[in-house]
């Protein structure tokens, strides 16, 4: 995770990436989420809470337990931009 992009889905295997390094889950998406935003300074990003920006995922399984989840369109269920949802249902 960084300030580079690579192709559609590099950011999930870099997470997979992490993971197989030694890493939690919740460490990886820690570092893909929060880490992220801290590193470009985006003090308004990067954790879900009340009055922050946020585009979401949903997922038909936890990543917790296997951050392949991401990997997997199958498992997505729904992406929220800005609030909305953009692709997919809840």
């Amino acid at each position: 995770m960084g300030f580079d992009s690579g192709p559609p889905g590099a950011d999930a295997l870099e997470l997979v990436r992490m993971v197989e390094g030694g890493l939690s889950a919740h460490q990886a998406l820690s570092a893909g989420t929060m880490g992220s935003a801290l590193a470009l300074g985006l003090t308004d990003a990067g954790t879900i809470e009340a009055g922050r920006r946020a585009d979401l995922v949903v997922l038909d399984q936890n990543p917790l337990a296997d951050v392949r989840v991401f990997t997997r369109p199958a498992d997505l269920k729904a992406v929220i931009k800005a609030g909305r949802v953009v692709a997919g249902s809840l």
